[in-house]
């Protein structure tokens, strides 16, 4: 699993998302969000688990850099961007859902 600038983690039914979501040079289109089961933390012997990579670029088109990563009760998952360094630009909300 990629480790390239996660920002955010959130929790839904018992899942955990990873938001590999960070690009503070806007170097990179894809991005992508790790589901993965909650582990459990009081199994000593069994420190892996399997996740699922969900690969997206924004609908914009643009090289965002976000640090948010929220999931809805419904399961739709919300991505806040921050606005671009040395603009006055804003922070965009997009919305996904992967299944």
């Amino acid at each position: 699993m990629n480790q390239r600038d996660w920002e955010d983690m959130a929790t839904f039914g018992t899942n955990l998302y990873i938001g590999e979501i960070g690009d503070n040079y806007r170097n990179y289109n894809t991005k992508f969000i790790y589901e993965c089961p909650e582990p459990d933390v009081l199994d000593l012997d069994n420190r892996e688990i399997e996740c699922t990579s969900y690969e997206f670029t924004y609908n914009d088109n643009i090289k965002h850099d976000a640090e948010t990563l929220m999931i809805d009760t419904n399961g739709d998952i919300y991505i806040i961007t921050k606005h671009p360094i040395g603009t006055s630009g804003k922070s965009k909300v997009f919305k996904y859902y992967f299944k």
